[in-house]
């Protein structure tokens, strides 16, 4: 028992103590750098978009008012059957630049995404999210590493706008997860691209499923498995504009989870120990990740067990996986920044939980925000 323990003791501290330490330095000690240069392939931005009449004049202008090439760039907005004003106001913006594609029905984002793919000229596709603000510079940023031939998907990153208590924690997880993925990145790939901007060579993008939950997880896959480096380019920034609670970033960390479940299994090659250049970061960063929940519920009940045969250490252990759940639950009332901390962690342990179960059942919608619409795709 006490050797199961250890195991999967070891194994949790690995996965969030001990990988961002051994990603971090072999990045450091083995880069490997992208030749970025002036590059500026004809770009075709391609903005999905549901009810978004909130945003979609603010987007369209930051994209349009792109520091990149006018003469090099165009937009194609889809509208997946939206009943507010979206459609009209994105008419507005109409022109040699701008097209507006008006999906009668909502179908969901896959199939938005492969009505824009289908119209889009550009050698490089620019996929974006409709609530998030491009910085000026955000498009020749990612444009700038195609100028490296191994490249084929660049993602930028996200930002939010300052928050407190438990969304401010749920900020600080994220910078985590960035700095995970750009340490990946200097080492060869980010197995995930930032959902709301990533770019990616004409050539290496197919349609997608029509009941894909991720698709900033299986485009990069594809790019990989196709030979090419999928990267993160911190100098491209999105600027999140859609407000966001615990019960929504929950929801969305499940749908997150399950379309990881989804997309490994189309892409069962990823798991096979050095079949591929990127198996460590998909063991140590998405797996491990996945089974979290399930190895602390273990190291809990095994705990206990020992715990009822006596012994101070055993004892120990059990209170002190007790105060650390009591503290995450004072973090979810008190609001307190270090107790949030603890309280997101178990709420991402929790969404863990909850994803295999969602995509097993296939109650993942592929609608977004998070629909009735259910997946009904092959598991």
């Amino acid at each position: 028992m006490i050797y199961a323990l250890f195991a999967i003791g070891f194994l949790t501290a690995y996965c969030y103590l001990l990988y961002p330490a051994v990603i971090w330095l072999w990045a450091a000690l083995f880069p490997r750098p992208v030749s970025r240069g002036n590059c500026t392939p004809s770009v075709t931005v391609i903005i999905p978009a549901h009810n978004e009449q909130a945003y979609i004049e603010h987007k369209v202008r930051s994209v349009l008012d792109s520091d990149y090439p006018r003469e090099r760039l165009d937009v194609i907005v889809v509208s997946d059957g939206s009943t507010d004003r979206t459609v009209e106001i994105a008419q507005g913006f109409a022109g040699d630049r701008l097209r507006v594609i008006a999906l009668p029905n909502r179908a969901g984002k896959p199939l938005a995404m492969n009505c824009g793919l289908a119209e889009a000229g550009g050698d490089a596709i620019v996929f974006t999210d409709a609530s998030g603000l491009l910085h000026r510079d955000a498009v020749r940023v990612l444009m700038s590493n195609f100028a490296d031939e191994d490249v084929g998907c660049v993602s930028g990153v996200i930002r939010h706008p300052g928050r407190s208590g438990v969304d401010r924690s749920m900020g600080l997880y994220r910078r985590h997860e960035n700095f995970l993925r750009l340490c990946e990145s200097r080492i060869h790939s980010s197995v995930g691209a930032t959902g709301a901007l990533f770019a990616v060579r004409r050539e290496l993008v197919r349609p997608l499923e029509p009941d894909t939950i991720l698709d900033d997880l299986a485009i990069p896959l594809e790019v990989i498995r196709r030979g090419r480096r999928a990267v993160i380019e911190p100098g491209a920034v999105c600027l999140e504009q859609e407000a966001t609670g615990g019960s929504r970033e929950f929801m969305r960390k499940v749908r997150t989870l399950a379309g990881n479940y989804q997309a490994f299994s189309r892409a069962p090659a990823a798991l096979l120990p050095f079949a591929g250049p990127v198996w460590l970061m998909v063991l140590s960063h998405k797996i491990l990740r996945l089974l979290s929940p399930f190895l602390l519920v273990a190291f809990g009940l095994l705990s206990a067990v020992w715990a009822a045969g006596g012994g101070t250490v055993a004892i120990a252990l059990v209170l002190t996986q007790a105060a650390g759940y009591g503290l995450a639950a004072c973090g979810a009332v008190l609001q307190k920044t270090a107790l949030c901390h603890l309280y997101t962690f178990i709420v991402l342990q929790a969404a863990a939980a909850a994803a295999p179960f969602k995509f097993f059942l296939r109650r993942t919608s592929v609608l977004w925000p998070c629909g009735s619409v259910e997946v009904k795709g092959n598991a």
